[in-house]
């Protein structure tokens, strides 16, 4: 029900490596099926102990720092900005464009939960490896929940500075202008962010 209701995309995902810095830094973009391309970038340590997959409300040019935490403790880092955010953000008049895909039937947290969870499956696959997860940021808190929901190839979820309830858009009178993706009809009546945590289960998922 909770994957229906927002629309939750199943693409098939072709990745394109577009340039390296150097052979630990390598820079691609993610085409999913003919519909979005998602830009990333994966950032390998000298010795590997597992991946992160990095999304971030500012963006994953703001998290350096964050990266190169990782990266000290042996996390291969794959760093992107699913729809709507960092330089996937839409320039001018950008809630109008999410608005418009609500308004022939899309749902923004449902293409974006397939944007995360498509290059969850890829890291899986492509390094052998299960994927942590990590989230900054209220928004997009939101869409890796779903997205840890939708595959199993996220085994486990690290939110900072989550959104703690879907009640919050209305007590803090947010609206399509501030948080767009959120204005999903119909998924408070049946699901708080509590109730897709335990979907989740057994999995981590560390709320900090």
């Amino acid at each position: 029900r909770l994957l229906k209701m927002v629309k939750a995309c199943d693409y098939k995902l072709n990745a394109k490596k577009t340039g390296e810095d150097s052979k630990e830094v390598l820079h691609y973009q993610f085409e999913m099926g003919k519909d979005w391309t998602v830009p990333g970038t994966v950032f390998t340590p000298k010795e590997v102990k597992g991946i992160t997959l990095l999304i971030a409300d500012q963006g994953r040019k703001s998290q350096a720092v964050e990266v190169k935490a990782l990266l000290d403790v042996g996390q291969r880092v794959v760093a992107i900005d699913p729809f709507f955010f960092g330089e996937s953000k839409i320039k001018s008049r950008d809630f109008l464009h999410v608005l418009l895909l609500h308004a022939v039937g899309e749902r923004a947290l449902g293409i974006q939960s397939g944007q995360i969870a498509a290059i969850a499956n890829w890291a899986k696959k492509e390094f052998g490896q299960s994927v942590q997860l990590n989230s900054i940021g209220p928004r997009l808190s939101v869409a890796a929940r779903i997205a840890a929901v939708q595959t199993d190839a996220i085994n486990s979820l690290s939110l900072r500075d989550p959104m703690k309830s879907l009640k919050s858009v209305i007590k803090e009178n947010k609206g399509a202008n501030h948080m767009p993706e959120m204005m999903c009809f119909g998924l408070l009546e049946y699901f708080d962010l509590a109730q897709i945590e335990s979907l989740i289960a057994p999995r981590k998922v560390e709320l900090d």
